[in-house]
Order: structure tokens, then sequence, then C-alpha cells
């Protein structure tokens, strides 16, 4: 179809790939802010590829090192043809793939490539992905504020990020929350909600390309449940991310939990598609 570019170099695929994919930003902003990411920590980036048609990016093929998984991002793409090219090439590099996350369609096609040469597969989580260009504040919002999360916090955000790890993740291995809750207050990434100098809710941001980033972390414990209060996380988030000058924000959301999908919508998120997380074994 076209010639593909295998990339050494993180920056060299951001330059020449990511205006490309910025057409469909929030259908590739997993592969986008990755490879945003790897420009820095290039550990972090086991392979990249992109197919071209002419001077036209026709796919990419991005593999993320997280932990102990290894997961194919790949960019949208409009046919089987252009994944099975990446695929074909990418099985030259032996690296092992141990989950895929991407747009429904497009992870289908890379799921049965990888079925085809003897592995298995299971879906994690099928996933709704938003975005929000304009937020719609909740009407409760009065008397709640917004604040960095901040050192001093970290034994409790550290509690909370266990615990939507256990919700949100439960096929993963468990992780040390407080080193997590570390790392994300110290690099300002995580903001939690006050209600009379009490923490209530949080939620964070994460792979910022400066024209979007993504909003995630989003975590009320039980005890303060139902009260609107990751509504208010959310817009609160969202907003002081816009205010900075971000064309957009995106997350993703659980397709069985019908109560998270309706509290995004409520603050402004549109539903963009339908996403997928595989196992691959």
């Amino acid at each position: 179809m076209g010639r593909i570019k295998v990339y050494d170099d993180p920056k060299q695929f951001w330059n020449e790939v990511s205006p490309f994919l910025k057409k469909e930003e929030a259908k590739n902003n997993l592969c986008l802010g990755l490879s945003y990411v790897f420009q820095l920590k290039q550990n972090d980036c086991l392979y990249q590829s992109a197919l071209f048609d002419g001077e036209v990016l026709a796919g990419a093929f991005v593999i993320s090192r997280f932990r102990t998984n290894h997961n194919l991002l790949p960019s949208l793409v409009s046919n089987e043809e252009v994944s099975q090219e990446l695929f074909t090439e990418f099985l030259k590099s032996k690296i092992k793939i141990t989950g895929i996350i991407g747009e429904k369609e497009t992870a289908n096609f890379y799921r049965q490539l990888l079925e085809k040469q003897g592995h298995t597969t299971k879906i994690h989580m099928a996933q709704g992905l938003y975005r929000c260009t304009r937020v719609k504040m909740p009407a409760n919002s009065d008397g709640l504020s917004i604040r960095k999360a901040e050192l001093s916090d970290v034994a409790k955000i550290g509690e909370w990020i266990e615990s939507f790890h256990c919700e949100a993740a439960p096929h993963e291995p468990p992780i040390n929350g407080a080193e997590v809750a570390k790392e994300k207050i110290d690099n300002e990434m995580i903001y939690v909600i006050e209600k009379d100098g009490e923490l209530v809710s949080m939620a964070a941001w994460s792979r910022d390309i400066e024209t979007s980033c993504s909003v995630n972390l989003v975590f009320t414990p039980k005890p303060f449940r139902k009260k609107g209060y990751a509504s208010i996380a959310t817009a609160k988030l969202t907003q002081l991310l816009l205010d900075t000058g971000k064309r957009e924000t995106n997350l993703y959301t659980d397709m069985t939990n019908p109560t998270s999908n309706k509290i995004y919508m409520n603050v402004g998120y549109e539903f963009v598609c339908d996403s997928v997380h595989f196992g691959v074994f």
C-alpha cells in the first residue's frame, strides 16, 4: 500500500506523525499522548512505526511499557489492510504485546491478527471515549473548592488511588498508591475537592499534548458518594484545563457503568466513539 517507517527517535516520530494524528485528536489521544511523553521518557517506548500512502499517514503503531504491560496503542485506521501491513512489519521486532487499547474497530483488527498468531485475547474493559470543549458547571458546586493536591495529602490520596485501581482495573496486579500519589502530586497532576476543609473527591490530568489532555482518576470514596462530588471534580478540573488554552479535554468511561457516563455528559462531555481494552495472552 505504501512505505512503512520504523522509528528509533520518539521526537522524530512526533514531528512527522502527530500532525496527521491530530486531525482526529480525541480518537488518537492515547497514541498521541504517550508519543508526546516518549520524547522525554524514551524507556517507556518499546516501538513506533507509521505507514504512509504517498505523503499522507495511513496509520501508526505504538507500543508502550507500563509497569509489566506492553500495550499496543494503535492510531485510528480505515481498513484491515493498513493494520495488516503495520502488524507484519512489527512482527520482525519480536516484541511481546500484552494488551491492546484503542478505538473499537481498529483494536479488533489487531486482536484478530494476534489471534491468528496463536494468542488468546480477553476484553478487560469496554470503554467510551468522550471529549469536552465547554463545561456545564453543576449547580450545586457552591461551597466546594478545588485545589492541587499537596504532599501532605499523599497518605489519603494513595489510599484513594489503590481503591480506584481495584474498582477500575481488577485484572491488574495491586499498585503502591502512595508512590503513585507522590509522583503525580510532584508533577501537579492531581486536584482535590474540599468541603469544610475535608477532602471529598479527586480528579487528575494526564497526556498533556498542549492542544488537549486527558482527565482521569476521578474518584470519590464511598462515604461521600451520591452527593455530586465526582461531577464537580470533573467539571472544575476540566474548566481549569480549558482555561490554560486547551482546545479540548478527553476521558474514558466504563461502558458498563451508566452512572459515570451520565455524570460526564451532564458536565459537558460528548461521546466520541467506543474504545476497548483487550488483554493478550
